[in-house]
Protein backbone atom coordinates (compact mmCIF):
# COMPACT_ATOMS: atom_id res chain seq x y z
CA UNK A 1 0.00 0.00 0.00
CA UNK A 2 1.05 3.32 -1.08
CA UNK A 3 1.05 6.03 2.11
CA UNK A 4 3.43 8.54 0.30
CA UNK A 5 0.05 9.74 -1.75
CA UNK A 6 -1.32 11.46 1.65
CA UNK A 7 -0.33 13.29 4.84
CA UNK A 8 -1.44 11.12 7.97
CA UNK A 9 -1.46 13.93 10.32
CA UNK A 10 -0.88 12.69 13.97
CA UNK A 11 -0.56 9.36 13.33
CA UNK A 12 2.61 7.76 14.32
CA UNK A 13 2.28 4.02 13.11
CA UNK A 14 0.37 2.07 11.02
CA UNK A 15 0.05 -1.24 11.99
CA UNK A 16 -1.08 -3.97 9.33
CA UNK A 17 -4.61 -5.65 9.58
CA UNK A 18 -6.50 -7.66 7.57
CA UNK A 19 -8.26 -4.81 6.49
CA UNK A 20 -5.36 -2.38 6.03
CA UNK A 21 -3.28 0.45 8.36
CA UNK A 22 -4.02 0.65 11.39
CA UNK A 23 -3.87 4.43 12.14
CA UNK A 24 -2.32 4.70 15.62
CA UNK A 25 -1.14 7.87 17.47
CA UNK A 26 1.85 6.64 19.64
CA UNK A 27 4.63 4.45 18.05
CA UNK A 28 4.83 1.08 19.26
CA UNK A 29 8.03 1.04 21.64
CA UNK A 30 5.70 4.18 23.74
CA UNK A 31 2.57 2.06 23.60
CA UNK A 32 3.95 -1.19 24.60
CA UNK A 33 6.82 0.27 27.35
CA UNK A 34 6.31 -1.59 30.64
CA UNK A 35 5.13 1.76 32.41
CA UNK A 36 1.99 2.32 29.95
CA UNK A 37 -1.09 2.10 32.07
CA UNK A 38 -3.15 -0.67 31.30
CA UNK A 39 -6.16 1.40 29.67
CA UNK A 40 -3.73 2.94 27.69
CA UNK A 41 -2.68 0.23 25.58
CA UNK A 42 -6.24 0.56 24.01
CA UNK A 43 -6.21 4.80 23.95
CA UNK A 44 -3.15 5.03 22.20
CA UNK A 45 -4.79 3.07 19.17
CA UNK A 46 -7.89 5.01 19.01
CA UNK A 47 -7.35 8.05 16.20
CA UNK A 48 -8.97 10.91 18.16
CA UNK A 49 -8.22 14.03 16.14
CA UNK A 50 -5.99 12.46 13.37
CA UNK A 51 -6.50 13.34 9.82
CA UNK A 52 -5.67 11.73 6.63
CA UNK A 53 -4.93 14.78 4.28
CA UNK A 54 -4.14 15.21 0.34
CA UNK A 55 -4.84 17.43 -2.97
CA UNK A 56 -6.27 16.07 -5.97
CA UNK A 57 -8.06 17.82 -9.00
CA UNK A 58 -10.16 14.43 -9.09
CA UNK A 59 -13.93 15.64 -9.11
CA UNK A 60 -14.75 11.86 -6.99
CA UNK A 61 -12.54 10.27 -5.08
CA UNK A 62 -13.15 6.97 -3.20
CA UNK A 63 -11.46 6.39 0.12
CA UNK A 64 -11.92 2.99 2.12
CA UNK A 65 -12.07 2.63 6.14
CA UNK A 66 -12.71 0.04 8.65
CA UNK A 67 -13.87 0.74 11.69
CA UNK A 68 -12.88 -1.95 14.76
CA UNK A 69 -14.62 -2.14 18.34
CA UNK A 70 -17.13 1.01 17.98
CA UNK A 71 -18.59 2.73 15.63
CA UNK A 72 -16.77 5.38 14.26
CA UNK A 73 -17.58 9.01 12.97
CA UNK A 74 -15.68 10.32 9.86
CA UNK A 75 -15.97 13.95 8.90
CA UNK A 76 -14.96 15.09 5.86
CA UNK A 77 -13.48 18.91 5.58
CA UNK A 78 -12.20 20.78 2.53
CA UNK A 79 -9.79 23.33 3.85
CA UNK A 80 -11.48 24.68 6.62
CA UNK A 81 -15.13 23.79 5.63
CA UNK A 82 -17.28 20.89 7.02
CA UNK A 83 -18.47 19.21 3.66
CA UNK A 84 -20.13 15.61 5.02
CA UNK A 85 -20.21 13.16 7.59
CA UNK A 86 -20.09 9.40 7.54
CA UNK A 87 -20.22 6.43 10.00
CA UNK A 88 -18.28 3.41 9.76
CA UNK A 89 -19.78 0.73 11.56
CA UNK A 90 -17.84 -1.52 14.19
CA UNK A 91 -16.51 -4.23 12.49
CA UNK A 92 -17.07 -3.45 9.27
CA UNK A 93 -15.47 -1.64 6.25
CA UNK A 94 -17.07 1.04 4.38
CA UNK A 95 -15.86 2.70 0.92
CA UNK A 96 -16.83 6.59 1.24
CA UNK A 97 -17.35 8.51 -2.23
CA UNK A 98 -16.15 11.65 -1.55
CA UNK A 99 -17.96 14.19 -4.26
CA UNK A 100 -15.84 17.85 -5.05
CA UNK A 101 -17.99 21.06 -3.55
CA UNK A 102 -18.71 22.80 -6.74
CA UNK A 103 -19.29 25.84 -4.62
CA UNK A 104 -15.20 26.58 -4.14
CA UNK A 105 -15.81 27.25 -8.10
CA UNK A 106 -17.73 30.20 -7.62
CA UNK A 107 -15.31 32.26 -5.97
CA UNK A 108 -11.84 33.98 -6.34
CA UNK A 109 -8.93 32.75 -4.55
CA UNK A 110 -8.80 36.09 -2.08
CA UNK A 111 -12.38 34.66 -0.63
CA UNK A 112 -10.20 32.09 1.08
CA UNK A 113 -6.88 33.79 1.71
CA UNK A 114 -7.33 34.01 5.61
CA UNK A 115 -8.27 29.91 5.78
CA UNK A 116 -5.80 27.88 8.01
CA UNK A 117 -5.57 24.79 5.06
CA UNK A 118 -5.91 25.99 1.47
CA UNK A 119 -9.67 24.95 0.01
CA UNK A 120 -7.84 22.21 -2.15
CA UNK A 121 -7.10 20.29 0.70
CA UNK A 122 -9.34 17.74 1.65
CA UNK A 123 -9.19 16.30 5.36
CA UNK A 124 -10.62 13.36 6.65
CA UNK A 125 -11.17 14.22 10.56
CA UNK A 126 -11.03 10.53 11.69
CA UNK A 127 -12.97 10.68 14.88
CA UNK A 128 -12.48 9.78 18.48
CA UNK A 129 -12.30 5.85 17.54
CA UNK A 130 -9.71 3.35 15.90
CA UNK A 131 -9.62 3.64 12.52
CA UNK A 132 -8.49 1.26 9.74
CA UNK A 133 -7.52 3.01 6.25
CA UNK A 134 -7.78 0.56 3.94
CA UNK A 135 -6.90 2.73 0.24
CA UNK A 136 -7.61 5.52 -1.69
CA UNK A 137 -8.72 5.99 -5.42
CA UNK A 138 -8.52 9.06 -7.45
CA UNK A 139 -10.04 7.29 -10.01
CA UNK A 140 -6.73 7.70 -12.47
CA UNK A 141 -6.28 11.60 -11.40
CA UNK A 142 -2.76 12.71 -9.60
CA UNK A 143 -2.91 13.29 -5.49
CA UNK A 144 -0.58 14.39 -3.41
CA UNK A 145 -0.11 15.47 0.22
CA UNK A 146 -0.56 19.19 1.12
CA UNK A 147 2.44 21.40 0.74
CA UNK A 148 3.63 23.05 3.55
CA UNK A 149 1.87 26.46 2.08
CA UNK A 150 -1.45 24.85 2.04
CA UNK A 151 -1.15 24.00 5.95
CA UNK A 152 -0.53 26.60 9.39
CA UNK A 153 3.10 26.56 10.18
CA UNK A 154 2.30 26.44 13.88
CA UNK A 155 1.74 23.37 16.00
CA UNK A 156 0.47 22.48 19.11
CA UNK A 157 0.86 19.31 21.11
CA UNK A 158 -1.89 18.77 23.43
CA UNK A 159 -1.96 16.03 26.13
CA UNK A 160 -4.24 15.48 28.24
CA UNK A 161 -7.55 12.91 29.62
CA UNK A 162 -10.80 12.12 27.49
CA UNK A 163 -11.41 15.95 27.98
CA UNK A 164 -8.49 16.78 25.33
CA UNK A 165 -9.55 14.01 23.02
CA UNK A 166 -13.03 15.25 22.76
CA UNK A 167 -14.96 13.49 25.02
CA UNK A 168 -19.12 14.41 24.97
CA UNK A 169 -18.45 16.91 22.22
CA UNK A 170 -21.74 15.65 19.68
CA UNK A 171 -19.68 17.19 16.80
CA UNK A 172 -16.53 15.69 17.43
CA UNK A 173 -14.39 18.31 15.21
CA UNK A 174 -16.40 20.97 17.71
CA UNK A 175 -14.08 19.62 20.43
CA UNK A 176 -11.88 22.16 22.29
CA UNK A 177 -8.73 21.37 20.94
CA UNK A 178 -9.75 21.65 16.99
CA UNK A 179 -12.32 24.78 17.86
CA UNK A 180 -8.38 27.01 19.62
CA UNK A 181 -6.58 25.71 16.74
CA UNK A 182 -9.04 27.22 14.48
CA UNK A 183 -9.07 30.42 16.62
CA UNK A 184 -5.56 30.49 16.03
CA UNK A 185 -4.83 29.61 12.96
CA UNK A 186 -2.67 26.82 14.26
CA UNK A 187 -2.58 22.60 13.55
CA UNK A 188 -3.21 20.75 16.56
CA UNK A 189 -1.51 17.28 17.68
CA UNK A 190 -4.34 15.54 19.76
CA UNK A 191 -2.49 13.55 22.09
CA UNK A 192 -5.41 13.16 24.60
CA UNK A 193 -5.68 10.14 26.51
CA UNK A 194 -9.20 9.36 27.89
CA UNK A 195 -9.05 7.76 31.34
CA UNK A 196 -5.75 7.13 30.72
CA UNK A 197 -3.88 10.24 31.15
CA UNK A 198 -1.12 9.23 33.96
CA UNK A 199 1.72 11.31 33.01
CA UNK A 200 4.04 8.36 32.48
CA UNK A 201 7.83 9.76 32.80
CA UNK A 202 8.70 8.35 29.25
CA UNK A 203 5.92 9.98 28.08
CA UNK A 204 7.60 13.32 28.86
CA UNK A 205 10.68 11.76 27.11
CA UNK A 206 9.23 10.92 23.85
CA UNK A 207 7.16 14.26 23.83
CA UNK A 208 10.60 15.95 24.48
CA UNK A 209 12.33 13.96 21.76
CA UNK A 210 9.78 14.77 18.48
CA UNK A 211 10.34 17.75 16.94
CA UNK A 212 7.26 18.40 15.04
CA UNK A 213 5.61 20.54 17.85
CA UNK A 214 6.07 24.21 18.77
CA UNK A 215 4.43 24.74 22.12
CA UNK A 216 2.37 22.13 24.20
CA UNK A 217 -0.39 22.04 27.39
CA UNK A 218 -0.60 19.29 29.64
CA UNK A 219 -4.12 18.71 30.86
CA UNK A 220 -2.71 17.45 34.87
CA UNK A 221 -4.27 15.28 37.08
CA UNK A 222 -7.86 14.40 36.40
CA UNK A 223 -7.43 10.69 35.29
CA UNK A 224 -4.93 10.62 38.20
CA UNK A 225 -7.57 11.58 41.26
CA UNK A 226 -8.00 8.86 43.55
CA UNK A 227 -5.23 6.40 41.97
CA UNK A 228 -2.09 8.52 42.84
CA UNK A 229 -0.88 9.66 46.09
CA UNK A 230 0.15 13.38 46.11
CA UNK A 231 3.63 12.54 46.40
CA UNK A 232 3.62 10.46 43.21
CA UNK A 233 1.12 12.97 40.83
CA UNK A 234 4.15 15.29 42.01
CA UNK A 235 7.45 13.23 40.72
CA UNK A 236 5.43 12.54 37.87
CA UNK A 237 4.41 16.28 36.77
CA UNK A 238 7.83 17.18 37.91
CA UNK A 239 9.82 14.89 35.72
CA UNK A 240 7.44 16.31 32.88
CA UNK A 241 8.55 19.77 33.58
CA UNK A 242 11.79 19.20 33.95
CA UNK A 243 12.58 17.21 30.86
CA UNK A 244 10.81 19.66 28.83
CA UNK A 245 12.37 22.48 30.22
CA UNK A 246 15.50 21.30 30.00
CA UNK A 247 15.69 19.29 26.63
CA UNK A 248 13.15 21.86 24.50
CA UNK A 249 13.50 25.10 26.34
CA UNK A 250 12.61 27.39 23.52
CA UNK A 251 9.43 25.61 23.13
CA UNK A 252 6.72 27.33 25.69
CA UNK A 253 4.71 24.80 27.87
CA UNK A 254 1.41 25.36 29.98
CA UNK A 255 -0.11 23.24 32.04
CA UNK A 256 -3.93 22.96 33.13
CA UNK A 257 -4.57 21.81 36.30
CA UNK A 258 -7.28 20.53 38.37
CA UNK A 259 -10.13 23.39 40.19
CA UNK A 260 -11.38 23.89 43.44
CA UNK A 261 -14.24 25.78 42.54
CA UNK A 262 -17.21 23.34 42.68
CA UNK A 263 -15.18 20.78 45.69
CA UNK A 264 -17.74 22.67 48.02
CA UNK A 265 -20.91 21.55 46.59
CA UNK A 266 -19.93 17.70 47.29
CA UNK A 267 -22.16 16.34 49.91
CA UNK A 268 -18.90 14.26 51.09
CA UNK A 269 -15.31 14.97 50.67
CA UNK A 270 -13.82 11.77 50.18
CA UNK A 271 -10.22 10.87 47.98
CA UNK A 272 -11.32 12.71 45.41
CA UNK A 273 -12.00 15.89 47.05
CA UNK A 274 -8.87 15.45 49.20
CA UNK A 275 -6.31 14.44 45.76
CA UNK A 276 -7.85 17.35 43.93
CA UNK A 277 -6.64 19.79 46.74
CA UNK A 278 -3.53 18.26 47.44
CA UNK A 279 -2.95 18.30 43.69
CA UNK A 280 -3.84 22.36 43.17
CA UNK A 281 -1.36 22.86 45.92
CA UNK A 282 1.23 21.01 43.99
CA UNK A 283 0.92 23.66 41.12
CA UNK A 284 1.14 26.23 43.08
CA UNK A 285 4.59 24.78 44.47
CA UNK A 286 5.79 23.65 40.45
CA UNK A 287 4.62 27.20 39.07
CA UNK A 288 7.13 29.11 41.57
CA UNK A 289 9.96 26.65 40.55
CA UNK A 290 9.35 26.55 36.98
CA UNK A 291 8.50 30.50 36.25
CA UNK A 292 8.68 29.48 32.53
CA UNK A 293 5.90 27.01 32.60
CA UNK A 294 2.13 28.67 32.64
CA UNK A 295 -0.16 27.20 35.24
CA UNK A 296 -3.63 27.18 34.20
CA UNK A 297 -6.77 26.15 35.93
CA UNK A 298 -9.99 24.60 34.29
CA UNK A 299 -11.95 27.14 35.93
CA UNK A 300 -10.00 29.98 34.45
CA UNK A 301 -11.03 28.29 30.84
CA UNK A 302 -14.87 27.44 31.73
CA UNK A 303 -15.84 29.12 34.69
CA UNK A 304 -20.09 29.23 33.69
CA UNK A 305 -20.62 25.79 36.00
CA UNK A 306 -24.12 24.82 33.71
CA UNK A 307 -21.84 23.94 30.64
CA UNK A 308 -21.53 20.34 31.98
CA UNK A 309 -23.22 17.25 30.80
CA UNK A 310 -24.98 15.05 33.15
CA UNK A 311 -21.08 13.52 34.40
CA UNK A 312 -20.60 16.72 35.37
CA UNK A 313 -17.08 15.98 34.36
CA UNK A 314 -17.14 16.61 30.86
CA UNK A 315 -18.27 19.45 29.36
CA UNK A 316 -21.04 19.94 26.61
CA UNK A 317 -20.31 21.60 23.37
CA UNK A 318 -20.77 25.62 24.34
CA UNK A 319 -18.65 24.27 27.10
CA UNK A 320 -16.18 22.96 24.54
CA UNK A 321 -16.58 26.77 22.58
CA UNK A 322 -16.04 27.98 26.05
CA UNK A 323 -12.65 26.52 26.99
CA UNK A 324 -11.71 26.86 23.24
CA UNK A 325 -12.07 30.89 23.34
CA UNK A 326 -10.60 31.40 26.63
CA UNK A 327 -7.81 29.23 26.01
CA UNK A 328 -6.97 30.70 22.51
CA UNK A 329 -7.12 34.21 24.49
CA UNK A 330 -4.30 33.24 27.28
CA UNK A 331 -2.22 31.11 24.22
CA UNK A 332 -2.39 34.48 22.50
CA UNK A 333 -2.04 37.15 25.53
CA UNK A 334 0.91 34.73 27.06
CA UNK A 335 2.96 34.97 24.00
CA UNK A 336 2.50 30.93 23.86
CA UNK A 337 0.50 31.03 20.51
CA UNK A 338 1.20 33.50 17.40
CA UNK A 339 -0.62 36.86 17.76
CA UNK A 340 -2.06 36.68 14.59
CA UNK A 341 -4.90 33.84 13.84
CA UNK A 342 -3.18 33.63 9.94
CA UNK A 343 -0.16 31.22 9.26
CA UNK A 344 2.28 32.70 7.04
CA UNK A 345 1.32 31.35 3.73
CA UNK A 346 4.90 30.80 2.77
CA UNK A 347 6.54 30.05 6.27
CA UNK A 348 7.18 26.47 6.72
CA UNK A 349 7.79 24.38 9.85
CA UNK A 350 10.62 24.73 11.44
CA UNK A 351 12.42 21.22 12.81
Amino acid sequence: MDLSIAEFHNIEDFTDTPTGKLLQRFPKPVREHPETNALAHLVMTKSAGAEIRFVTDAPRVRLCLSALESDSRIYVFRGDFIHAEHIVPAGKTKWLLLESPVAFSYFTENRFAKSRFAPTVWRIWLGRESVVFGGLDTLGFPVRPPSPEEKPATRWLAYGSSLTMGANSFFQPGCYTEQTARQLGIDVLNLGMGGSCHFEPHLADYFANRKDWDFATLRAGCNMIGTYEPEEYKRRLEYFLQTLTAQTPHRPIAVIGLSTDLLHFAKEHKIWQHHTLAYCKINEDLAARFPSVHFWEKNDLMPDHLLYTTDFIHPDDAGHSQIATNLATKLRTSGIAPASRLPEKNEKHSS
